[in-house]
């Protein structure tokens, strides 16, 4: 083995002991989404939990980027796992203020709580953008993670999301 091998896996080691290889991503806030909720219609065991679908009826967006409202339709197609932890499916569609259409889809579980039992208030999702619009399309290539979160218990009408983008570290 030659020498300038040796000094390559000694980096890769090093860098992987590290445990950053690549470098520490940053976060970069695109805004706010507020969704107002329809009642929720319970499918009942579906064999792999409990099927939820929850009607999207509006809501609002609001970011440095992208500004607009929550289309009307769409909906959370959800499910309960076994430990009754809640994993949101959500698909809706907004129409930003300049008339672009975007369609957003959440994937996620909630979050546990400190006795280790889902939190009944609180969530994390990945967000997916699809867009055609040339204002937009930058959104397509985006890696997003939000925080979501249902007001007090018994008010579960509309939800908050926090949207960050995960970029990677700039060399």
């Amino acid at each position: 083995m030659r020498t300038a091998d040796y000094i390559t896996y000694f980096l890769a080691y090093a860098g992987t002991v590290a445990g950053q290889a690549l470098g520490k991503p940053s976060l970069n806030y695109l805004g706010l989404v507020n969704v107002t909720l329809g009642s929720a219609l319970d499918a009942g065991d579906v064999g792999l939990g409990q099927q939820v679908t929850i009607p999207i009826t509006g809501g609002t967006v609001s970011g440095p980027s992208v500004t607009g409202k929550v289309l009307s339709f769409g909906a959370d197609y959800g499910s309960y796992d076994a430990k009754g932890f809640y994993h949101p499916d959500a698909r809706l569609n907004v129409q930003t203020d300049d008339g672009a259409l975007i369609y957003l889809q959440l994937f996620g579980t909630q979050l546990e709580n400190d006795d280790g039992q889902a939190d009944s208030h609180r969530g994390i999702v990945r967000v997916k953008y699809e867009t055609g619009h040339a204002n937009y399309t930058w959104l397509n290539f985006v890696a997003a993670t939000a925080i979501y979160e249902l007001p007090a218990a018994g008010q579960d009408t509309y939800l908050v999301a926090d949207i960050w983008e995960t970029k990677p570290a700039q060399n």
